[in-house]
């Protein structure tokens, strides 16, 4: 559990930087935590701000030991597009994402994919070699919530190269020629599970509906959104 002044500072931090939203992704992320963390996730600092990409929807600074405290940055877009652009306009935007997903439910997926990066570090102890999408503590994870958040039949591979046949090739002895090839050991690709839960959805052809939808799994309830 997060000592109770950390928890404090962190929101006054978040009303402060961060009045619209700030208190919002805390009370989102505390839900995600004990709903599918058991609790065992530190509460980090979660900051609304252009990433440092640009074109990530999130990111996550887990810090080089467990004793960091996590930084979770998420891009303002994801809740609520802003200026004359394509995401009001009706374009996808530059994520290729339906602008008419995001909002809080979308903003909630994007939290519980970073909150997968916090447990990877934290609960698993991840290998910093190991890719932060394409490897057994992802894979793992992702395998885990799937059926959790409804999205049952996925099962999440890593992808990796691999000695594969080619249709309508022989080798010089008659036998089907082979060559090496990237491939996803499960039955989703990595372009969707890299980008759970939303890439999963997207694939599934769910997500649409999910996040026009309006309302949140487990019939979880969060405050609307200040308009301060």
């Amino acid at each position: 559990m997060t000592p109770i002044k950390i928890v404090k500072a962190l929101d006054l931090i978040a009303e402060y930087y961060s009045p619209r939203f700030g208190r919002w992704a805390y009370r989102a992320f505390d839900v995600i935590n004990s709903t599918f963390f058991d609790d065992r996730l530190p509460r980090p600092l979660i900051q609304w701000a252009i990433t440092g990409y640009g074109h990530c929807l999130g990111l996550t600074a887990a810090g080089l030991s467990r004793r960091d405290r996590p930084i979770i940055t998420l891009h303002p877009s994801i809740m609520e597009p802003v200026g004359g652009g394509p995401l009001q306009g009706g374009g996808a935007g530059p994520w290729g994402i339906d602008h008419r997903w995001f909002g809080p439910l979308f903003a909630f997926d994007v939290l519980i994919h970073e909150s997968i990066h916090v447990a990877q570090s934290v609960l698993h102890d991840r290998d910093p070699d190991e890719p932060s999408h394409n490897g057994p503590t992802w894979i793992a994870e992702v395998n885990r919530l799937a059926p959790v958040l409804g999205l049952e039949g996925v099962q999440a591979g890593l992808n990796r190269p691999k000695r594969v046949p080619v249709p309508g090739r022989t080798t010089k002895t008659g036998k089907v020629a082979t060559e090496v090839r990237r491939v996803d050991e499960g039955n989703v690709p990595l372009k969707a599970h890299s980008r759970f839960p939303y890439g999963v959805r997207e694939l599934l052809g769910t997500a649409d509906e999910y996040y026009r939808g309006g309302e949140l799994p487990f019939g979880i309830k969060l405050e609307e959104v200040n308009d301060g």
